[in-house]
């Protein structure tokens, strides 16, 4: 809003920290603003999202358009952000009533100032998003409604179907027009002007397009075909293009209608297809993914029906039924593609034909009568053919009898069957209505590329000509403008504020005088309001300046721009120098509207559980032991009857992740040898038949230009190898080159590998690597002669030849070469030549480089120079285009890739032994007990968790939620837990113990495992006392103690260790666990809540969601109670302060990642890697053993720090004694990390960053 010339704006980021709340509870909610005043207003109306359940949310976090109004709070300031003085903060806190029903619920947060309004809505994102994209559906669909073609087709062939078959069917017409008997009757005539074609008229392809086609018409295609096309264009023409995202059912609904596998399996030839597809559909899997589909759409069995799917789709992409799919396509198809004419189905007889007739076709054969570029009339060679002596001569015996005339019409309505369709579809095009759907495809291009951050790289030219396909060129005045600098849009919705680094780049300038040490450039709103900023020169990089431009506000309103090199004429222009070309680039610097979309939905968020539900089970249990979970739903009045729980176990066990992944890749690798011959060698012992090979053309390209040195292969070469073993030499071509060796094979469990390797064949040169720069009339050839190197982590590299020589022909008569000598041998060089042509008078030169190795084999690189102007390159259209730099003569580094396809079986096992399975899910109906029940057996060591949501109708009709959920710790072994500790209860079902410690707090804890296999192991046991200094501050700090943990090592035929422990607290965490070493899941677990001599005390009142009870001693009195309660037996999340952890989790967490402030934080840190590696050296008679390396990370847009100085890097021994390194840091120019060396002993170091940042290495 603009106010006497002033623009305001207030901008609001609200978010609920409470993730999950129950009836009776806190929800805490949270707000920052800015260009707030004294009289800013903030509050929250609380929606319910009545379409989603809460168990939903795990699979997917999209909510419905709009919530349902519920009540409205209002928040208060806190004060100003402790990052940023110009943020206010506010907080309020919802208290979930006892009426409400529970579910997924949000704060549509808003702040007011005057006819200011800002707000922060969970749904508002989406919104505007599907408001934009609706834009483009409504403009399809109207346009579709006006000018789709559909009909107007269907006519077509509806009504050449009618009238072919109107006598009897399409069998009917071809018995009259070719079947008449007799002496002058069809039949005669009909092979008379075939055979005339054949032999008179060199009319042949004609006359096999019509035998063809009365073959096709006394076929079941010819109804299959009109049928198929008659329909579709029905279908599509009544298709109901979604106008809104909530039409997708009704699309979905309709495409159901249209069966495109019955319309195929019309055709003949298509009985094995249609086998196939059906035993596909009668498959295990489908059935199964058919099911979960069902689910999924109903919204029951979430979390089991997403693991189906995927499951199944994995067992679908693997089975024999897509394969048996497309051998069954590939044998329809396979006459068709290979020739076979006498095996086609009479379709496809039909197609061969037609396109033997439009090869003959010649240019007075097309007509284009109104001078549109679009042919009117097409006079096919079957039609000339009826024209002649012969065809005319059927062609009246057909209109001489009513009965046979009708077959000349169906001939009028084919003949002009192609060019009707052609002009229906020309008058469609050309139909204004589509403009409207461009323009709104373009306004929603737009609209994504502002609402996902501007990113754009632009480039010009002096020629105007492409830099790059696709970009821009030049003006013809000279001035350096980028055409592509086009206005950025923002939103009130947006995210952040626009924030944009700017890098801008030029070459051509001969001296660093002619670079000057800054540009300006400005952005300007609709609003009048203009930012500016300095591009300033790089230190390292003459011709690079950055910059960087940011808005004060988030607003709707568009930013120009201005043309930072417009006005800029190099120095030396006088001299012939000029900018040759010029990069511009805006990248964004802070996370854009779609990218907050990701949790912006979430950030608003909170579950209520409106029912209580209480899950009952073991906690700890152990492997194959079936245990039973049990959940109880019940509300203020007691148990509840009839509720429709969800109940899902949830395996985790995270060391089965490695075990299971392995099973996706091959034990073994491939070793392959380049000698005289090629040999292959499978490495593990997991194979089960032979490996094969192929070997075929290496065919990968750079900046659009493929190796000079790849093998001249046309057709794979085969290999079949012997057991782990194959070998090539003959098969190889002589002269050598690069090709790729594919070696394949099965492992036992069915897994198909095939390991990829780039190799230089027998005979190869090495690798001949050229590039090329220029400068003014300058050409410069770089050159090398290196060995071909595997890429990758495991590297390695191929032997080569020696160089003998070395050659540049640099295409004006002149050379330059090299030949090597045992006092003068090069592998590398640089080389330059001057061609002396002025800009205007330059020319294009062929410039070569050969490589002669000792072997006498040359290795060619060709460049095309032009003086002033660069090295000719052309984009993917084709066109020619220059630049000064040139990679395109070779590489080195050889890739290698390996895949694997698994089998059913493997997938099945990743299921069901991986690291993350759902056991099971069921829909259960509670009874009068309020209960359900299922029985859970666990497979594997693992947490499982059980998750469940309870439904409850009441009388009202509306539906309240509830959700719960418990875990349990499944182990092989188990542990008890006894000495000096008395099991008392269970609270939530963890077992509550009891110690009677001495005088001094000492005691004993008896640790005894049972069920572990191995003789001499280790239990780790430790006790941690709960600090309760905040509610019993004046309780001395020594009682609360530190917590202590111990080792218990078990040797053979030991049951149980003692160890002696001292409490003082009046509330410790016992635990003792059992883990192998390195191990992710302990072989044993047990905790407890451990209380110090407690008292006993009685509870008055109801339980249950909303209810009050009170709490006292039962017997005398004491001047501090503290007192715990739950349910005995079970765990209700309601009864936990869930609601607070779930606060504390998300605020530290998630809103320390997201937001205004972290976003603003982010460009300022800094990051350093370090790399530190063995290296024995001796430099500058310095020796060392150890070198490192350290990268430094910045925004280079943003940081506005001290200049990174790499001596400040401190690395200490064990005693805090500086070691100096034996070289100091440094960065050599082509690099971008710092190097030093040390000489260190054996011991422990500490390395401190420059940042403050430490770690420690042995």
């Amino acid at each position: 809003m603009t106010t006497s010339g002033v623009h305001n704006t207030l901008s609001i980021d609200g978010y609920v920290t409470t993730k999950f709340a129950s009836v009776g509870s806190d929800v805490e909610i949270m707000a920052l603003t800015r260009g707030h005043s004294s009289n800013t207003i903030v509050t929250a109306d609380i929606l319910h999202f009545r379409g989603v359940d809460p168990i939903g949310m795990l699979t997917s976090v999209s909510l419905p358009g709009s919530g349902v109004y519920v009540d409205t709070i209002v928040l208060t300031q806190t004060g100003v952000h402790e990052d940023d003085a110009d943020t206010m903060t506010w907080k309020g806190t919802y208290i979930i009533p006892v009426n409400s029903l529970g579910g997924v619920y949000g704060a549509s947060i808003i702040a007011e100032d005057g006819n200011l309004r800002a707000i922060d809505d969970p749904t508002q994102l989406s919104k505007v998003f599907r408001a934009e994209f609706e834009k483009v559906m409504q403009a399809v669909d109207t346009a579709w409604d006006i000018g789709n073609p559909t009909m107007e087709i269907r006519n077509e062939f509806s009504d050449l179907d009618t009238l072919g078959s109107s006598r009897g069917g399409w069998p009917s017409f071809v018995t009259t027009a070719t079947e008449g008997q007799g002496s002058g009757g069809s039949e005669q005539l009909w092979n008379d002007m075939l055979s005339a074609g054949h032999t008179q008229y060199n009319m042949s392809a004609g006359a096999n397009f019509l035998e063809t086609l009365m073959e096709f018409f006394d076929s079941q295609d010819i109804d299959a075909s009109m049928a198929t096309i008659i329909g579709l264009m029905v279908y599509a023409n009544h298709f109901p293009l979604p106008r809104t995202f909530d039409d997708f059912d009704e699309v979905v609904d309709y495409m159901m209608t249209f069966d495109p596998i019955e319309n195929f399996t019309r055709y003949e030839g298509s009985g094995d297809f249609e086998a196939a597809y059906n035993a596909l559909l009668g498959s295990d899997e489908w059935l199964a993914l058919e099911e979960a589909l069902n689910s999924l759409a109903d919204n029951s069995k979430q979390l089991e029906s997403i693991q189906t799917i995927f499951h199944n789709i994995a067992l679908l992409a693997v089975s024999i039924h897509p394969e048996a799919i497309i051998d069954a396509l590939e044998a329809w198809i396979v006459p068709l593609l290979e020739g076979d004419f006498d095996n086609m189905t009479p379709v496809q007889k039909l197609i061969v034909r037609w396109i033997e007739m439009a090869e003959v076709l010649e240019e007075t054969d097309i007509h284009d009568t109104n001078g549109d570029e679009i042919p009117d009339v097409i006079i096919w060679q079957y039609e000339k053919l009826l024209d002649t002596a012969e065809g005319q001569a059927w062609t009246a015996k057909m209109e001489s009898s009513t009965d046979s005339s009708y077959v000349n019409d169906v001939f009028d309505d084919f003949n002009t069957l192609p060019e009707d369709l052609l002009d229906i579809l020309v008058d469609t095009m050309e139909d204004p209505i589509w403009g409207t759907v461009g323009d709104a495809v373009g306004e929603f291009g737009d609209w994504i590329e502002n609402a996902s951050g501007t990113e754009r790289h632009m480039y010009w030219s002096p020629d105007g000509e492409e830099e790059e396909p696709g970009e821009e060129g030049g003006e013809d005045d000279g001035s350096i403008i980028f055409n592509e600098l086009y206005d950025v849009s923002t939103s009130v919705y947006d995210a952040n504020v626009l924030d944009l680094g700017i890098e801008v780049k030029f070459w051509g300038p001969w001296e660093d005088s002619d670079y000057p040490s800054q540009f300006s450039m400005s952005m300007t709103n609709s609003n009048g309001i203009t930012v500016s900023t300095v591009l300033q020169q790089d230190d390292d990089e003459r011709q690079r300046y950055l910059g960087r431009l940011t808005a004060s506000h988030i607003e709707d309103t568009v930013w120009s721009f201005t043309q930072p090199l417009e006005n800029y004429e190099p120095d030396c222009a006088d001299m012939g120098c000029r900018v040759e070309n010029a990069e511009l680039r805006l990248e964004s610097l802070r996370p854009s509207m779609l990218e907050a979309m990701t949790w912006e939905g979430t950030d608003e968020i909170f579950v209520v559980s409106a029912v209580g539900v209480l899950v009952e089970q073991d906690e700890t249990t152990s492997v194959d032991a079936p245990y039973t979970v049990t959940a109880l739903s019940y509300d203020a009045s007691g148990p509840v009857e009839g509720a429709v729980v969800d109940i899902a176990i949830v395996r985790v066990s995270p060391q089965r992740a490695e075990d299971a992944l392995s099973q996706f890749e091959s034990e073994g690798e491939v070793e392959l040898t380049v000698s005289n011959q090629l040999e292959g060698r499978y490495t593990g012992s997991d194979l089960d038949g032979d490996v094969s090979a192929t070997i075929n053309r290496y065919s990968e390209d750079r900046e659009g230009q493929e190796h000079p040195q790849a093998a001249m292969i046309e057709d794979d070469i085969e290999i079949s190898g012997m057991g782990t073993f194959w070998a090539a030499s003959s098969e190889l071509p002589p002269e050598g080159g690069l090709a790729e060796v594919r070696t394949t094979g099965i492992t036992e469990t069915g897994l198909e590998f095939e390991f990829m390797r780039v190799v230089p064949l027998p005979g190869t040169s090495g690798c001949a690597k050229t590039w090329a720069s220029s400068g003014g009339s300058y050409a410069n050839i770089g050159w090398e002669y290196r060995n071909f190197r595997i890429d990758g982590e495991e590297g390695g590299e191929y032997d080569k030849p020696e160089l003998s020589e070395i050659k540049i022909d640099w295409g004006d008569g002149e050379y330059w070469s090299h030949t090597n000598s045992e006092q003068d041998h090069r592998e590398d060089g640089w080389e330059g030549h001057d061609y002396e042509e002025e800009w205007e008078d330059a020319t294009d030169h062929h410039i070569t480089v050969t490589y002669t190795d000792e072997d006498s084999d040359d290795t060619e690189h060709h460049f095309t120079y032009k003086p002033h102007h660069g090295y000719a390159k052309h984009s993917d259209e084709g066109e020619e285009y220059y630049e000064d730099w040139d990679n395109g003569g070779g590489w080195c580094d050889l890739d290698s890739d390996e895949s694997f396809t698994p089998s059913t079986q493997i997938i099945d096992a990743f299921i069901t032994d991986g690291p993350l399975e759902v056991m099971d899910e069921q829909i259960l109906t509670s009874g009068s007990d309020g209960e359900v029940g299922i029985t859970v057996t666990p497979t594997l060591p693992g947490v499982y968790i059980s998750i469940v949501q309870s439904k409850v109708t009441r009388d009202d009709g509306e539906t309240m939620t509830g959700v719960g959920l418990n875990f349990v710790a499944a182990t092989e072994a188990s542990i008890s837990l006894g000495g000096g500790l008395t099991l008392e209860t269970t609270i939530a079902g963890i077992p509550v113990y009891t110690v009677e410690p001495d005088g001094g707090g000492l005691t004993t804890i008896s640790v005894t495992p049972s069920g572990v296999d191995a003789d001499e192991y280790t239990a780790w046991l430790g006790v941690a006392p709960v600090d309760l200094s905040v509610p019993f501050p004046d309780i001395d700090e020594s009682v609360w103690s530190e917590p202590v943990d111990f080792e218990l090592d078990f040797q053979q035929g030991d049951t149980s260790r003692n160890q002696e422990v001292r409490i003082t607290a009046p509330v410790s965490l016992v635990a003792v666990m059992i883990m192998d070493e390195g191990a992710l899941f302990p072989t044993a677990i047990h905790a407890g809540l451990l209380l110090n001599n407690p008292g006993t005390m009685e509870m008055t009142g109801t339980l249950g969601p909303g209810q009050t009870t009170n709490i006292a001693l039962s017997d005398g009195v004491a001047s501090r109670i503290l007192a715990m309660a739950a349910p005995k037996e079970g765990l209700d999340p309601a009864s936990l302060d869930l609601s607070a952890f779930t606060e504390i989790l998300y605020q530290e967490l998630a809103r320390g990642a997201i937001g205004w402030i972290p976003a603003e934080q982010e460009l300022e840190r800094t990051c350093e890697k370090f790399d530190g590696w063995r290296e024995d050296r001796w430099d500058d008679s310095q020796e060392s053993n150890i070198r490192m390396n350290v990268e430094h990370r910045v925004n280079e847009y943003a940081y506005s720090g001290p200049a990174y100085n790499p001596n400040n890097i401190v690395l200490a021994d064990s005693d805090g004694n500086e070691v100096t390194p034996t070289s100091n840091w440094n960065m050599e120019e082509w690099e971008d990390k710092y190097h030093a060396n040390f000489n260190l002993d054996s011991g422990q170091y500490t390395l401190t960053a420059v940042n403050g940042g430490e770690m420690e290495f042995e």
